[in-house]
């Protein structure tokens, strides 16, 4: 099974921005930031974990191995992530060394940024209309928002749209892990928030390249087990 994904035919407006000469424009960003050595092992477990279990998902959509991309035209080769973890990290890495090589590639670009929280209460729920009220004051959200409220603080720390054909969250209940769903209220205690977003492209030509993006958060407890899994995952080619 597969996350759902959206193929359209035209790229974002800045890859086709990206210069057609027969430079290659490239750009590789990894920030993973945490206040200290437990955030680092949190965020580390965050990467680690077993999601392909958990989801039932394949780790890509398309071809996952070197010999998906060491090929006389590459760019038939197109892997779409369906969530992060090291070895889509490592993988993506890899390819976009290969590919600082290649002729034949006009444009790069790895993009990796992950946050690490640490809570000590936090509320999970859906907002399904458009404000909530809270200390009086009308706080908008998007329409079927999904809200992280830090009780602790008595604030927001997060809302983000899980409620597209594109996302897919999971909770464990006791030992198991379910799909959850937006009447499911949950709350956590001493708990690590970890935000991670990732997008790789390659562009070869006007009507060659392609991008993988996926926005994904992860709730551990304080034992460094999944307890929530929310991933959105796109694709798009031309």
């Amino acid at each position: 099974m597969l996350l759902a994904v959206c193929v359209i035919a035209v790229l974002t407006a800045s890859m086709l921005a990206w210069n057609l000469s027969n430079s290659k424009a490239t750009q590789l960003r990894v920030d993973r930031n945490f206040d200290n050595p437990e955030g680092e092992r949190a965020l580390t477990a965050a990467e680690s974990a077993d999601y392909a279990t958990i989801t039932s998902f394949e780790r890509f959509n398309g071809p996952g191995g070197p010999e998906a991309y060491i090929h006389p035209e590459p760019y038939l080769a197109y892997t779409y992530a369906n969530f992060v973890d090291t070895e889509v990290i490592n993988y993506y890495q890899t390819r976009y060394n290969y590919q600082l090589n290649q002729t034949n590639t006009k444009g790069i670009t790895l993009n990796y940024v992950a946050n690490v929280t640490k809570l000590a209460h936090l509320h999970i729920f859906n907002c399904p209309d458009q404000s909530l009220i809270d200390q009086n004051q009308t706080i908008p959200w998007r329409n079927n928002a999904v809200v992280f409220y830090d009780i602790e603080n008595s604030a927001p720390l997060m809302t983000t749209n899980f409620m597209s054909s594109y996302a897919h969250v999971f909770y464990k209940n006791q030992s198991e892990y379910q799909t959850w769903h937006p009447e499911i209220e949950l709350n956590f205690s001493d708990c690590y928030f970890i935000e991670m977003n990732f997008q790789y492209s390659e562009y070869y030509a006007p009507t060659a390249a392609f991008f993988s993006d996926v926005y994904q958060i992860v709730i551990l407890d304080k034992d460094l087990m999944p307890l929530w899994i929310g991933i959105s995952a796109g694709q798009a080619v031309s």
